[in-house]
């Protein structure tokens, strides 16, 4: 049984807003999202959201906001990457940390990526998600929220580097001046393609 959540979730408000949202904030929804995180990551065992972006996440009349679970995907589903994905599926990739969209990659493309992965990357990319999966994707809600431009998926940052060029996803303080320095270093850093790289917890 699933509570009833009211208001608008963050994604259409990011449209309707069409400017980033200051970043105290989404500094202050964020907290709050991570409060919900600590909670279901410390559940015996784990659970882990993997769904985390924006059209998931509500903000009710007073200023609160709530993680909705009714979109999450459970441990054996698939994200589509494909160029033909449909409207409701494609949009997840943006928030997807490679890990996730590692088992719909075909062959080739998993041994060109593991080709720039030693071996301890490697058998890491390979296990099941865990809370720097999450991380990740509240990292690129956040990049979302207070730039207003949709990340690069973590799958063609992945490919500019391994051709040797440098990450195109833009630090967020690059994007919007009003974002410290120290609040955009936080956000790459959950926002890293290498999970050994993302915060623990």
């Amino acid at each position: 049984v699933l509570e009833n959540v009211e208001g608008m979730d963050l994604e259409d408000l990011t449209k309707t807003n069409g400017v980033p949202f200051g970043y105290t904030e989404a500094a202050a929804w964020a907290d709050q999202i991570l409060d919900g995180l600590i909670y279901i990551h410390n559940m015996k065992p784990p659970v882990i959201h993997r769904a985390i972006k924006p059209k998931n996440i509500k903000l009710l009349a007073g200023g609160q906001v709530k993680l909705l679970a009714y979109s999450m995907t459970d441990a054996n589903s698939q994200l589509d990457t494909s160029s033909n994905a449909d409207d409701t599926q494609s949009p997840s990739l943006h928030y997807a940390p490679i890990e996730l969209i590692w088992e719909s990659l075909d062959a080739a493309s998993q041994k060109v990526i593991t080709n720039s992965y030693d071996e301890k990357s490697e058998a890491l990319l390979k296990q099941p998600a865990d809370a720097r999966s999450d991380i990740f994707g509240l990292a690129a809600t956040l990049y979302h929220l207070v730039t207003a431009k949709t990340p690069i998926d973590a799958l063609e940052r992945s490919i500019y580097m391994l051709e040797g060029k440098e990450d195109p996803l833009l630090p967020p303080h690059e994007v919007n001046a009003d974002i410290p320095v120290e609040v955009s270093n936080v956000i790459m850093r959950g926002l890293e393609i290498k999970r050994e790289d993302r915060f623990e917890s």
